[in-house]
């Protein structure tokens, strides 16, 4: 519940943090400076900001959470947190396609030099498993 209330309390401190249009970003001799001062290209770029820091907030946090559930759960489990993706996530990622390996194989023909299809196969397994797009 602890976990949960400070998660709440980060995300919805996220958008306290956004520009309003008349708040004064920088005064320069004497002269104050706006959003609303600023060319209309820059003014989009800037409007932008506040989204995207809210977006790589929101991204952060979602990974600090994924992180402390796999902790806990690999800890309830007794095992490491490597262990647990191992099984729990690479175990059930389907093994690609005869068609897949071949493409890849193909597509990078000029690269294994003289190697078979059969000979580079398990690298090229591994590979698709790794990064199945």
């Amino acid at each position: 519940m602890k976990l949960f209330s400070v998660i709440l309390l980060l995300f919805l401190s996220c958008n306290g943090f956004a520009q309003k249009p008349d708040e004064i970003l920088a005064t320069a001799n004497g002269q104050n400076f706006t959003a609303r001062d600023l060319a209309p290209d820059v003014q989009q770029s800037f409007a932008n900001l506040a989204k995207t820091l809210s977006e790589t907030r929101r991204v952060l946090l979602e990974q600090a959470i994924s992180e402390i559930l796999f902790e806990r759960e690999a800890a309830a489990r007794k095992l490491t947190v490597e262990k647990l993706v191992e099984t729990e996530v690479k175990a059930k990622v389907p093994a690609p396609s005869d068609k897949e390996i071949k493409a890849v194989y193909d597509a990078n023909r000029a690269n294994v030099g003289n190697q078979t299809l059969e000979e580079i196969r398990p690298q090229i397994v591994a590979y698709l498993r790794r990064d199945p797009e």
